[in-house]
């Protein structure tokens, strides 16, 4: 038998419900007790949380990827005086410029947070940072990937494998797609909007 601050638990030493406190244990048999020992119970440290994002722009539009880790809750400052507490949010500017976009990242004991500098200036799907403004995640993948696009471009998405066979396509009806691959590999994601192709490389494994 054993026993807790008077509370007694039979034949195991599993004790459970505990709370963030100093303890003293007893091992007891049906006459006394005849050992003990003080443990403490701390509370449970989480990990930080690592904010970060990607975006893709267009005109005024701006879709956010939220792609933090260890985080619970997120605010979004889009740099116009307007805020978010969406997990991806989309938003609208007034007018074209340059905007410092910052990310807090939460959990119960700790926050982190990442900017990046938005520029709102052209139609059609932006590049930023000389990469295509096409957000694709995760990468590599077991499965599937979400392809997260500008809200309200025209055109057609293409995903082929390795041979050039075509295993998804569809009109940019949508601002994301989920897209399913089909086995281990290769794949090569096309997308055409306003005369202009892009093509990115995701792999299944």
């Amino acid at each position: 038998m054993y026993s807790i601050n008077g509370r007694y638990y039979q034949n195991t030493p599993l004790f459970e419900d505990l709370k963030v406190r100093r303890y003293t244990a007893y091992i007891c048999d049906n006459h006394w007790c005849t050992a003990q020992t003080v443990f403490e119970i701390f509370p449970q440290q989480q990990p930080l949380p690592s904010a970060t994002f990607a975006y893709t722009t267009n005109g005024l539009t701006t879709a956010f990827a939220n792609q933090s880790k260890n985080a619970t809750e997120y605010l979004w400052d889009f740099g116009d005086s307007n805020y978010s507490n969406a997990v991806n949010p989309q938003h609208t500017y007034a007018q074209r410029g340059t905007y410092k976009v910052l990310l807090t990242a939460y959990n119960t004991t700790y926050q982190n947070t990442q900017y990046r500098f938005v520029k709102i200036h052209t139609t059609g799907i932006e590049h930023s940072d000389n990469q295509d403004n096409i957000v694709i995640y995760p990468n590599p993948t077991e499965d599937k990937v979400t392809i997260a696009l500008p809200q309200s471009i025209t055109g057609k998405i293409e995903v082929f494998d390795a041979t050039g066979r075509c295993v998804f396509q569809s009109e940019l009806h949508s601002a994301v797609f989920a897209v399913q691959l089909p086995s281990k590999g290769v794949y090569f994601v096309k997308i055409e909007s306003n005369g202009t192709v892009v093509v990115r490389k995701v792999v299944r494994l």
